[in-house]
């Protein structure tokens, strides 16, 4: 019985250790990628529409879509990244440029744009705070 109690004891602490980590750091960073990803590809989309027509216009088909989309995905990135990532973790991604709280600002107001110039301005200065490519 003696020789099952340590690695009994070991194996306990382990799975311990090891759900405290996926739980604490490794799925908020998955989700903050994932967010980030999701992010940045309709950003693009929303480039893309601003790109083919010369007006923008606030509530108007597809990039009226696009626009609810990016609001909603500006929120969780923000949600994700204050309430859920760990502090190293947040540390790294300010050493590295990105500020996502910053981001977060214009796109927000994306939506409110109606000049084809400006929505090009934003969009790249969105992309310059979370280092999109």
């Amino acid at each position: 019985m003696q020789e099952l109690l340590i690695p009994s004891l070991a194996s306990f602490i382990l799975g311990v250790v090891g759900y405290i980590m996926v739980r604490m750091w490794f799925i908020p960073i998955w989700r903050y990628a994932k967010i980030k990803r999701h992010l940045a590809g309709q950003l693009q989309r929303y480039a893309e529409t601003v790109e083919r027509s010369a007006e923008v216009h606030r509530r108007e088909g597809e990039r009226g879509r696009l626009t609810l989309s990016l609001r909603r995905q500006a929120d969780a990135m923000v949600t994700c990244y204050q309430y859920e990532l760990p502090y190293w973790y947040r540390l790294m991604i300010a050493s590295r440029g990105e500020t996502p709280v910053e981001a977060a600002k214009p796109l927000m107001g994306l939506s409110n744009i109606k000049d084809a110039e400006h929505a090009r301005r934003r969009i790249a200065e969105i992309r310059e705070q979370l280092r999109l490519s």
